[in-house]
């Protein structure tokens, strides 16, 4: 099919990101020249390079944990308490790192030095969920769900920092309540709930977003132990105006939180951050917690630290070594200082050491893949993810983790499978070109490896899937931590949103429409609405992504005659324009009071309105229902008979993702893709944009490894892997590029 002329794109530097996966292997640094033997200086240099590349891996860990909850005390929730996002990771708003649609993301930053909390979690069954438990050092701690405490009842975690005095317990019983103990090795951490929620289901399905944050994500509640006691040994859940959702932040706080959004890129800055987390937190040692838990002891939602032997200890323990090889460059436990002696030339070193380490944790993301894979890159492939060795690899792996999304789920929680060069070469996949993935739908004929079936999950005893699977489309940014991000042009295709709602008024005076609440999501500036079949009648295009081009006014009940709800008046935009990063690509961010149509200064340029609405075949409205992803919820969908993944004649399921619906596919079956042609017509003055792509797949509850077929490892012990074992015993199929 034609595709749009491409100009203006900017592709990342191979040369200064890709070749850097050579940079750390064994060692953090590439040597630089050997330094003669009369030149001390130059050997001196060359030796602050080496170690601030090596503390720069090392310090992105705690860095990233302070700096994100500096960022969440101030655009989400304070200290302790649980952030509730009522809608799906989309396109214009923060939800969490590498956003996935399909689940409901719950967090919390936590702060234990000098309390105890009370984490109360709802019935792990019926619904998938985990939360996941990090440290300072974002090791997994803990990850109670779905899979390792499947239960029918709510359950009460007590949630404890080093210094508290249930440190070293797994269980405690207090008001006729055991509570099972999660111990943090350290003063400082994250909480990060996902709970399964279908982003493209109606609201009326148990597995919609709204019923799942309805029935499951509000169960969730963060108490003090002391709140807890008071309140009867019970959670005491939020109350008031924002009670279930993220208040728009102000101008000045988003202002403020604008520092700790991304990494620093000035090396002084940078492990400023890395020393205070250091003095927030210090380092656990091997008694910390729990540590010196036997395997027989050690509760089921504990992962043990790499390299388990049957006694347990914290993952984040055996930094010491390390962390006293970076006192040479001014940093310690007790901080970051510049070294008294230091110059011009020393500081240049650090700096060059700095992006040495920066770059190449980046540049993990881009090493080679192989035909085997069908050139996928396999994340989290290990059980060395999630928690990491305490060497220099592990160090390397848990900062390209940041890289990937800052919280990487454990893989027998959630696996993760990206492509971001087409077969394995040096071109990144491109929103200009039409993509097409097929999965087949399997026989037990496949044998091992099983290539390109539907990715195989864990079921229960009728067969059911336990977890889900989706491939969520984004674009690529190395320039911002928080990225990649979930695609602008996710809002093209309406297939799988409904336009049922009646407009209440149209002013043709002022061009504004009046609204119900809608329980799809949020009326806010920014949010995509859609119009129905007859909304040519009005001037508007019929099932075609509009948006609220400003704060809606909120009218009390009986203001317009006969309407004894709340009603919602605003202008729409046919564009909406996010913040762009250096690269060009538009930026998640999260409401707030500044929001306008443009963030380049513009007014917003909203629609004219020139019909009134009509007592017969009124104009209707609904909130659309962005595709960022498809995947096994889409499935189940099509089985209900509900909008979903049309299978091929062969009964195979084709993925697209194209700039545009392909000829003769559901659109249901379609992500769109963001090209030159859409972009350029959003952000005419940008200087240039980025039409790249990167899809990810995602397996929550894999099928174990040691049952083939699975995504995981599959080891010795299995019949199908002897003697040796193998990487996996199922293989993603190819994407195939129909536009070369």
């Amino acid at each position: 099919m034609p595709m749009p002329t491409r100009t203006r794109r900017i592709r990342f530097s191979l040369a200064a990101v890709g070749a850097a996966g050579a940079l750390i292997i064994g060692a953090a640094v590439a040597p630089l020249p050997a330094a003669s033997a009369e030149s001390a200086q130059a050997q001196r240099l060359s030796d602050i390079r080496k170690t601030s590349a090596e503390a720069a891996i090392w310090g992105l860990a705690p860095e990233f944990v302070y700096r994100f909850n500096r960022y969440n005390k101030l655009i989400t929730a304070p200290y302790n308490t649980i952030a509730y996002s009522p809608y799906a990771a989309q396109w214009n708003n923060a939800s969490t790192n590498a956003g996935n649609a399909s689940v409901i993301y719950l967090n919390s930053s936590l702060s234990l030095k000098q309390t105890d909390l009370v984490y109360t979690v709802p019935p792990s069954n019926g619904t998938f969920q985990m939360f996941q438990v990090l440290d300072a050092f974002v090791n997994t701690v803990a990850d109670p769900g779905t899979r390792t405490t499947p239960s029918d009842e709510m359950t009460h975690f007590l949630v404890v920092g080093p210094e508290s005095e249930y440190a070293d317990r797994t269980s405690v019983t207090m008001g006729g309540i055991t509570f099972p103990v999660i111990s943090l090795g350290t003063n400082r951490g994250e909480i990060l709930v996902r709970v399964l929620g279908d982003p493209n289901a109606p609201p009326s399905d148990p597995r919609s977003f709204a019923n799942s944050f309805e029935n499951v994500a509000k169960k969730y509640a963060m108490n003090t132990l002391a709140e807890f006691k008071a309140n009867g040994y019970a959670p005491v859940y939020p109350t008031g105006e924002c009670a279930y959702n993220i208040c728009p932040a102000s101008a000045k706080k988003q202002k403020q939180a604008e520092k700790w959004r991304n990494v620093p890129t000035d090396a002084v800055d940078y492990f400023t951050q890395v020393g205070i987390a250091l003095k927030l937190n210090g380092l656990p040692t091997k008694r910390t917690g729990i540590g010196g838990t036997t395997a027989a002891d050690l509760p089921s939602y504990v992962q043990p630290q790499p390299g388990f032997d049957g006694t347990y200890f914290s993952p984040s323990a055996g930094q010491w070594k390390t962390l006293k090889s970076f006192k040479s460059i001014g940093l310690t436990v007790n901080g970051f200082t510049v070294p008294d002696s230091w110059g011009d030339d020393e500081l240049a070193a650090m700096q060059k050491g700095f992006e040495d380490g920066l770059t190449a944790a980046k540049a993990r993301l881009l090493k080679a893949t192989t035909p085997e894979t069908n050139y996928w890159l396999y994340i989290n492939r290990d059980d060395e993810f999630g928690t990491y060795a305490n060497t220099k690899i592990g160090y390397l792996g848990r900062a390209t983790a940041i890289y990937a999304g800052g919280f990487p789920n454990l893989p027998t929680d959630g696996f993760y499978s990206t492509i971001l060069r087409e077969d394995g070469g040096t071109s990144f996949m491109d929103g200009d070109d039409a993509y097409s993935i097929t999965f087949t739908v399997p026989d037990g004929s496949e044998g091992v490896p099983a290539d390109g079936i539907l990715p195989p999950m864990a079921e229960d005893a009728d067969g059911n899937l336990l977890g889900f699977w989706s491939l969520t489309l984004y674009q690529p940014d190395f320039s911002e931590a928080a990225a990649p991000f979930i695609s602008q042009a996710s809002v093209l295709n309406t297939a799988y949103s409904r336009a049922e709602s009646p407009v209440i008024d149209i002013n043709t005076a002022k061009n504004t429409i009046t609204t119900l609440a809608s329980d799809v999501g949020p009326l806010r500036p920014s949010t995509a609405i859609m119009f129905g079949d007859n909304a040519g009648d009005f001037g508007l295009e019929p099932l075609t992504s509009y948006y609220i081009a400003a704060d809606p006014i909120v009218n009390a009940p009986g203001t317009f005659p006969g309407v004894l709800e709340t009603t919602y008046t605003y202008p729409i935009s046919t564009y909406w324009q996010q913040q762009l990063s250096e690269n060009g690509t538009p930026i998640q961010k999260p409401a707030g009071a500044a929001d306008t149509c443009s963030n380049s200064g513009k007014a917003c340029v909203t629609v004219a309105l020139t019909v009134e609405q009509r007592d017969k075949d009124p104009l209707t409205y609904g909130i659309v229902q962005p595709v960022s992803q498809l995947g096994s919820l889409q499935l189940e969908s099509a089985a209900k008979g509900l909008p979903g993944l049309v299978a091929n004649e062969d009964g195979s399921y084709t993925i697209w993702m194209s700039p545009s619906l392909p000829d003769g596919v559901p659109a249901t079956n379609w992500i769109p893709t963001p090209s030159q042609e859409y972009l350029q017509g959003i952000y005419p003055d940008a200087p240039s944009v980025t039409s790249l792509i990167q899809p990810i797949l995602r397996m929550y509850y894999a099928q174990p490894g040691d049952e083939p077929p699975s995504i995981l490892p599959c080891p010795a012990s299995t019949p199908e892997c002897a003697p040796d074992g193998l990487d996996t015993t199922y293989v993603i199929p190819p994407f195939i590029n129909h536009s070369k």
